[in-house]
């Protein structure tokens, strides 16, 4: 049985294309960050109102926010927004808007320092750019070219 070729390279192709999904996917894209920053005392004055569903009383901390942009969620090139505090619930990891009179009596009731909540980490600022640095210098390091002198060989007599 004669198979035509174009029908062979076809199959060909698409068994192929297998192989090439299963490689690792890296995104990049932006993301925003929430990490909890400042945990504030459960009284009645932070408490969330109740939705439908919460067996349990939710109770507001702080948690700085902020926009980057990076590899998987990993590494982080650069940070597109600066970090702003923001209301957060931990047990559904939701944030709420505050308005800065709000923000600024909660700082002050709680003697907490918003330059201080607000710091970004050496890695969040600065990961990705020496993360990229050292792959530029690994590059351009194996593309240098190499001085080898070969050995001349003589003919000797045995």
């Amino acid at each position: 049985m004669k198979i035509p070729s174009k029908l062979f390279l076809l199959i060909f192709l698409l068994y192929c294309q297998k192989d090439a999904a299963a490689r690792i996917h890296i995104r990049y894209s932006s993301y925003q960050e929430l990490k909890p920053a400042a945990d504030l005392p459960n009284t009645t004055t932070y408490l969330i109102t109740k939705e439908p569903g919460w067996k349990e009383d939710h109770y507001l901390d702080l948690a700085t926010l902020t926009v980057e942009y990076g590899f998987n969620k990993i590494i982080p090139i650069w940070v597109k927004e600066p970090p702003r505090l923001v209301g957060y619930d931990k047990l559904t990891g939701k944030y709420y808007e505050l308005s800065p009179e709000e923000l600024h009596i909660i700082l002050k009731e709680n003697s907490l320092d918003a330059k201080q909540l607000l710091r970004i980490s050496f890695y969040k600022r600065h990961g990705g750019k020496v993360f990229a640095g050292i792959l530029v210098v690994l590059i351009i390091y194996g593309l240098m070219p190499t001085r080898t002198r070969k050995k001349i060989i003589t003919p000797q007599k045995i």
